[in-house]
């Protein structure tokens, strides 16, 4: 079993990084930004894991957060130097 936990986690890698490699800088930000936030609801709904209020406020800066940046006018952003 764990070689087989061993090569699904490899593979999942893998494909991580490859899509990864397709995407733009800001794209994969926003992704890498929400990834706790995506462990915490299938920790929730998966494993029956309890949120606490703090995990909930943080999840919720998180998305909102990822929604300001990505609907935010590209023209107010910063230049990078």
């Amino acid at each position: 079993t764990m070689i087989f936990l061993a090569a699904v986690s490899s593979f999942g890698l893998y494909l991580y990084y490859y899509g990864m490699q397709r995407l733009s800088l800001s794209t994969s930000q926003i992704i890498e930004a929400c990834i706790p936030v995506v462990t915490l609801l299938v920790a929730f709904s998966l494993f029956g894991q309890t949120m606490t209020g703090s995990q909930l406020f943080g999840a919720a800066l998180v998305f909102s957060g990822t929604v300001l940046v990505s609907i935010w006018p590209k023209r107010l952003r910063p230049i990078p130097a």
